[in-house]
């Protein structure tokens, strides 16, 4: 009786995950980043992850505060023109049907076109499951109407899924297929002739490669051709033969 006493005081004293942890045969678990999380499948997406506890306002048995366990953390991107070239000013928002997403703070890009949007949700069952849309440089068109300019994004609108499981340590963040810029390079068209003339010349042993113009000299000359002697009587009377 004293020993199962000296076991339940144990329980209560350590609590039953840490003690069972504890145990060597029931094995060791991985070990929590941050307290967080053991995989992030979308490191350079999702950072600086935290779980808070926040006062709820309603109370238990009407005299002790209750609390609710939040997820925190950002959602982090670039925004860049077609030339890969960072945009600075651009406002990132999270949105549902036209609407912002209650726990998201607007991001605005920065000097090096990269935008942070801070979230906060509540973990309910050891689970947090959100769907919503990330909206890029919304106010574009109202711009344009009043300034008469305005940056344009190539995406308006990506759908995307924040799921964390708490038991299982996993968290990531699922988007829409991605979509590859692409434009139009023009030029001048070469003629077949021209496209002959280009291939022969890129030939090996092609005639006229490797030859060299010298200066004051035609690049292609006509062999000499043995004048005949401008004698007046034409060689008659050529005594000497």
């Amino acid at each position: 009786m004293a020993r199962l006493v000296f076991l339940l005081f144990l329980l209560a004293l350590t609590g039953c995950s840490s003690l069972m942890e504890r145990l060597p045969f029931m094995g060791k678990k991985l070990p929590m980043i941050g307290g967080v999380y053991r995989e992030n499948f979308d490191a350079d997406r999702l950072v600086d992850l935290n779980i808070v506890r926040k006062l709820t306002g309603a109370k238990i048995f009407y005299i002790f505060p209750k609390y609710t366990t939040y997820l925190e953390g950002y959602i982090r991107g670039a925004v860049v023109d077609y030339d890969d070239t960072p945009i600075e000013g651009i406002v990132v928002r999270i949105v549902e049907k036209g609407r912002d997403l209650p726990g998201y703070d607007p991001g605005i890009s920065d000097a090096n076109g990269v935008y942070r949007i801070r979230f906060s949700h509540p973990i309910k069952k050891d689970v947090v499951d959100v769907r919503g849309a990330i909206s890029y440089n919304p106010p574009w068109s109202q711009q344009l109407d009043l300034l008469g300019t305005a940056l344009e994004p190539q995406t308006k609108e990506t759908k995307f899924r924040l799921y964390y499981n708490q038991k299982m340590g996993i968290i990531a963040i699922g988007e829409d297929i991605p979509k590859t810029i692409t434009r139009r390079v023009t030029g001048t068209a070469k003629s077949d002739k021209e496209k002959q003339e280009t291939d022969q010349k890129s030939k090996p042993g092609a005639p006229g490669k490797d030859v060299k113009k010298v200066p004051g000299q035609p690049a292609t000359a006509a062999p000499a051709q043995q004048k005949k002697a401008d004698d007046f009587f034409g060689s008659f009377g050529d005594f000497g033969n």
